[in-house]
């Protein structure tokens, strides 16, 4: 937190600035849900991606390409756990926002999800791999549900 002095008129106003240190998430089953704030061209959307230590990169599903408008990608393969390899769209996005931090110019790979027979969890859209992650130190508060951001 911080507090600045500001000159208003004959007196001084003070202005309190809090720094966002934090992220609120939402745990559940062992996944971390969090709010992410993609930018490409001149849409913005916001959406929940799971935070995926073990992926490279950022997965998006096509459900969030098609709100974003993206119609030009390279066609590309990922690997999945166990060496799977998923056939995917690779594009470029002008920005992604995870709480205080923003990245630009991220390549994020597309993918055409189908969730499971029976799975009724709509709450993510994608993967935040180490390609956005690996600049920005964090530590996981489980039981407050909050990403703790490192200075």
């Amino acid at each position: 937190n911080c507090t600045y002095q500001k000159r208003s008129g004959n007196g001084m106003a003070f202005i309190h600035i809090k720094r966002a240190s934090h992220t609120d998430v939402q745990i559940l089953d062992n996944k971390i849900y969090v709010p992410v704030t993609l930018g490409y061209q001149d849409k913005e959307y916001e959406t929940t991606l799971v935070l995926d230590t073990g992926a490279s990169d950022m997965v998006i599903h096509q459900n969030v390409a098609d709100q974003l408008g993206i119609e030009q990608t390279q066609p590309s393969t990922a690997r999945g756990v166990g060496g799977i390899e998923v056939d995917t769209r690779l594009v470029q996005l002008q920005y992604v926002s995870v709480g205080p931090h923003e990245k630009k110019n991220l390549k994020a790979n597309i993918i055409d999800y189908q969730r499971p027979e029976g799975e009724t969890n709509e709450l993510y859209n994608g993967l935040l791999g180490i390609s956005f992650l690996k600049d920005y130190p964090f530590v996981i508060d489980y039981n407050e549900q909050i990403i703790k951001w490192q200075p």
